[in-house]
């Protein structure tokens, strides 16, 4: 029987209300502003394009549930404090959480510390404990994962997910306002993962053959029953590129 597991990708943006607290930044800033002021904050200390965990908003989870015989998925947006809480939700049906780092340049940004961080500034009451396996670390090792793409990986796999958007894409598509455009990509990106898992599985000896076609096969289910567009577009371009 396969482990109660949740696969999940998760999109965050500058906290630019935080950031106008933490730094007492004048109100007649933009949010484009507030957050190049942050950005270049960071980039004079040597710390890169990364704002550090707790600057940090979520705005976008893409997640699969695998407990029993089914596989549910799940996009979470809107306001941070009820992303979290829906998240909190589908933690209690798992036992382990799988996710895959996201490499900028030689950092690493991994979701635990900005979940336990934001979670805390929400006041968001306690959740199980659970092991989480960032499954680029565990393909990477001994290097950094930041040396393991998640779109180069699925590329070679032939899987469907030809880009990762940059953290400044990423800024530039929410401050824009195509919300749809971040959760079809970061569902692209959920789904490749989940696909890397199961191969992983496969290798790892945690999968026999049978057991990785027949979670294929019910991935392949999942999608099918869905309406959603974004979904059927992954079917159509995974089977094409499985023919």
């Amino acid at each position: 029987m396969v482990k109660p597991t949740l696969t999940f990708s998760l999109v965050t943006v500058p906290d630019v209300v935080g950031l106008r607290r933490l730094h007492g930044l004048p109100t007649d800033l933009s949010d484009e502003e507030v957050a190049e002021y942050a950005y270049q904050r960071r980039r004079a200390n040597g710390a890169g394009d990364s704002l550090p965990p707790h600057q940090q908003r979520v705005v976008h989870i893409a997640a699969l549930l695998r407990t029993g015989d089914q596989l549910r998925y799940v996009s979470l947006a809107g306001d941070e404090a009820d992303i979290l809480q829906a998240f909190n939700a589908l933690l209690a049906e798992a036992e382990q959480l799988v996710e895959w780092s996201r490499p900028f340049g030689l950092e690493v940004l991994s979701a635990a510390p900005i979940l336990n961080c934001r979670a805390l500034l929400w006041q968001l009451a306690a959740v199980p404990e659970l092991p989480m396996i960032d499954l680029a670390a565990c393909l990477a090792a001994p290097l950094a994962p930041a040396m393991l793409p998640l779109h180069e990986m699925a590329t070679l796999a032939r899987l469907p997910l030809r880009q990762e958007m940059s953290l400044d894409e990423i800024w530039q598509t929410f401050m824009g306002g195509d919300r749809e455009r971040i959760d079809v990509l970061n569902t692209a990106r959920l789904l490749s993962l989940h696909l890397l898992w199961l191969r992983y599985g496969l290798l790892k000896g945690q999968l026999d053959s049978a057991a990785c076609l027949q979670e294929f096969a019910l991935l392949r289910q999942t999608l099918q029953n869905s309406p959603l567009a974004h979904l059927q577009a992954y079917l159509a371009d995974w089977s094409a590129a499985s023919d």
